[in-house]
Parts: structure tokens; C-alpha cells; sequence
């Protein structure tokens, strides 16, 4: 004999996304094709040591002032660890230049 219960089954669903840099509020606009107004990346260093784990940030920004903000910020924080760090699945040394790039072309 198969004994069955009703169970009430509860799923947490993100309804905003709150920018680490500027503090504003998004909406979660998730759709099927995958697009939405926020990114989410991570940064730290793999250097041999228990602060490597320490080292791993998350970060949700909501726009690509608030990205290179971020980017710029966490490129000071791990200039220590400029051989094995990250940023957003880039290397320390070529987010260092992407940032370089960007910031000269604007100042032109």
C-alpha cells in the first residue's frame, strides 16, 4: 500500500537585484533568451594560501559605469596578486589593459 501526504512546496525566486556599487535597485527581468539588465561576476586570486578563498568577491552591477567601477576598484584591491588574480574570468594583466583602453579612449 502506498501512503501518500499533500505537501506545500515553497521555491525562493529573486524578484530585484540591488547594484553593489551604486546601491540601485533592478528589477529581475529574467527571460527565456537570457538577457537582463544586471551582471554578476566574481574576482579573487589563486594565489597558495588560505586567503585565496578569502579573496573571492561576488559583485551584481547594473550598468557598465558601475562594471568598470567595480573593475577598476578590484584591480587596486588585488595588485598583490597581479600573477594569479581574476576579474570576471579575465586575467589581472588584461583587465588592467581593457581598463587602460576604455578610459584613454574616453579622454581622447
Amino acid at each position: 500500500m502506498v501512503i501518500k501526504e499533500s505537501r506545500k512546496i515553497v521555491k525562493s525566486t529573486p524578484i530585484k537585484y540591488k547594484c553593489d556599487y551604486c546601491g540601485k535597485e533592478v528589477v529581475y527581468d529574467y527571460d527565456v533568451t537570457g538577457s537582463h539588465t544586471w551582471h554578476h561576476f566574481t574576482t579573487g586570486h589563486n594565489e597558495w594560501s588560505n586567503d585565496s578563498v578569502d579573496s573571492i568577491e561576488s559583485f551584481d552591477v547594473c550598468s557598465s559605469e558601475c562594471y568598470w567601477s567595480v573593475i577598476k576598484d578590484q584591480l587596486n584591491n588585488l595588485e598583490d596578486y597581479k600573477d594569479s588574480a581574476y576579474l570576471d574570468n579575465m586575467s589581472y594583466s588584461f583587465a588592467k589593459e581593457l581598463v587602460g583602453g576604455i578610459f584613454k579612449q574616453k579622454d581622447d
